[in-house]
This record gives C-alpha cells, sequence and structure tokens, in this order.
C-alpha cells in the first residue's frame, strides 16, 4: 500500500488503515483515497507555524481560504472561536506581545539615540 502513497501524509494515512480493510480496495478506490488524502494537505498554506513546548503545541497557518461558505458556518457551530479556552489563549498570546515588547523598548530607545547623537 505504501508504494500507492504520494506523500508523507498518505502514507500515514494507510499507515492508520487496517490491513484486513485496503486489501478489499481495488486499485480505482486507492487511487481516490489517495487523492482525497493529499488535497487536505496543509502543504499549500502560505504561512505554517508549528510549535511545540511543556507538552502543548500551537499551530498558526494563513493562507487563502478554499472552504465553502457552508462549511465555514458548519466549522464556526462545531468549533467557536469565542471559548474561555481560547480567549484565555488569546489573552496569554496578547500579553506575551505586549511584555516583550515593553521589555525591548528600553534597548530600542538606547539604539535610536546612539544612531541620533
Amino acid at each position: 500500500m505504501l508504494r500507492q502513497a504520494k506523500s508523507e501524509e498518505t502514507a500515514s494515512f494507510w499507515n492508520d488503515v487496517d490491513p484486513s480493510v485496503t486489501g478489499d480496495l481495488n486499485d480505482q478506490q486507492k487511487t481516490a483515497i489517495n487523492d482525497a488524502v493529499s488535497r487536505r494537505s496543509n502543504d499549500r498554506h502560505a504561512a505554517d507555524i508549528r510549535l511545540s513546548a511543556f507538552g502543548y503545541f500551537l499551530v498558526v497557518l494563513c493562507g487563502k481560504e478554499r472552504r465553502n461558505t457552508q462549511r465555514l458556518k458548519q466549522e464556526r457551530q462545531n468549533r467557536p472561536v469565542v471559548t474561555f479556552n481560547n480567549l484565555l489563549m488569546l489573552a496569554v498570546l496578547w500579553g506575551s506581545v505586549i511584555f516583550t515588547l515593553y521589555s525591548l523598548l528600553p534597548l530600542a530607545m538606547k539604539f535610536i539615540l546612539k544612531l541620533i547623537l
């Protein structure tokens, strides 16, 4: 089955499928499944940042929206943006940005003053 896998994502998918199930699939079905899995790949994002620390991960993706309106509405119902955990995470990230900028402000001022004077 891995011979037909076109990418790491499709190979990973086929590794997760029970071999007794894949044995019953014909070549046309396997090709259709490979195509569907490869279309869902994240390699087409303009920005793809993945961070992991202390057992948690953060993923930031940026790119052109390709989902249709109906799918967007359904995903907003399934995964609402305004939840306690999301607001808490945004507050932590925003606080980190403010703290970093505030910490760098004196260094930036010294650098600017050295350039001017």
